[in-house]
């Protein structure tokens, strides 16, 4: 018998039912229409059989061979292995030109193009934000000098004078050594720069108040700084200069030849001559 939900075969005829643990079960009598039914339904699961263990023995690396290891069977008599066959070697050809379309463009990217900014004149990305940052310090420097006597007289009047003046002269010291720290770290940023002659360089830089003032140099008196401190690119008439080398405009940079100043351009051409200098040993 079967079971009624799944009773799905042709040609059956279903006389009565049971019922085993909870499944009805119907009592099917064979007749010649089933009979045949189920010769063809057990002959195509024969077939499938066959492709399935053609497709675990041979594997991908063997289509279209039969017999080429030992133990693997090729039904030959079976259209499906056909049909499956072209199937794999469709899905190979596929992968394969899926492979190569990943590659290019990671081929493609090998060799960046240049993005340098076209242009005369520098301007740096952070000149703005820089400003802001002084005045804000200026202006946190003038509020502790001044809030803080007044704060001390409000909350502790009974204090001595000279207590209170001790505490408003170390709150104050502290104040202005962070004002001078920050300007000593960015004084050399530039904001601008442009080329005065052929011979000449000007640039835009802060002073301690935040104010803009123009530094005028030639182009001969720059040299590679000799110091350890942030933010320095080149030295100039004992002047230290900072600028973003990815925002240099192209003509600025082979005018002032800036590339002797440019840590990863100069990585970039040691790591090229490497690279020529084993390819032609490897020719040899």
């Amino acid at each position: 018998g079967v079971p009624r939900p799944n009773a799905g075969a042709p040609g059956l005829s279903f006389l009565g039912a049971d019922r085993w643990n909870g499944v009805a079960w119907d009592r099917a009598v064979e007749t010649p229409s089933s009979h045949r039914a189920w010769s063809s339904f057990h002959a195509t699961s024969r077939a499938e059989r066959d492709e399935d263990d053609f497709t675990m023995n041979a594997g991908c690396g063997t289509l279209g061979a039969r017999g080429a290891v030992a133990g693997t069977r090729t039904p030959a008599h079976s259209p499906i292995t056909a049909r499956h066959l072209g199937t794999l070697h469709r899905r190979a050809r596929s992968s394969a030109a899926g492979e190569v379309s990943d590659e290019r463009p990671n081929d493609a990217g090998a060799n960046p193009v240049n993005t340098r900014p076209d242009g005369v004149e520098y301007e740096a990305a952070l000149a703005e934000t820089v400003r802001m940052v002084k005045l804000l310090s200026l202006a946190s420097l003038g509020a502790t000098i001044a809030g803080t006597p007044l704060l001390l007289e409000l909350a502790s009047p009974d204090l001595p004078a000279n207590a209170k003046m001790t505490v408003s002269l170390v709150v104050d010291t502290f104040g202005a050594f962070t004002t001078g720290l920050l300007q000593w770290f960015v004084s050399p940023y530039v904001l601008k720069m442009r080329m005065v002659d052929d011979d000449t360089v000007a640039v835009t830089k802060l002073t301690l108040f935040a104010r803009r003032y123009e530094d005028v140099f030639a182009v001969s008196s720059m040299r590679e700084a000799e110091t350890t401190r942030p933010l320095v690119t080149w030295e100039s008439n004992g002047k230290l200069h900072y600028v973003e080398m990815g925002r240099v405009p192209k003509y600025l940079y082979d005018r002032l030849e800036l590339e002797r100043f440019d840590a990863q351009a100069q990585a970039e051409k040691y790591a090229k001559e490497n690279e020529d200098k084993e390819d032609e040993d490897d020719d040899y």
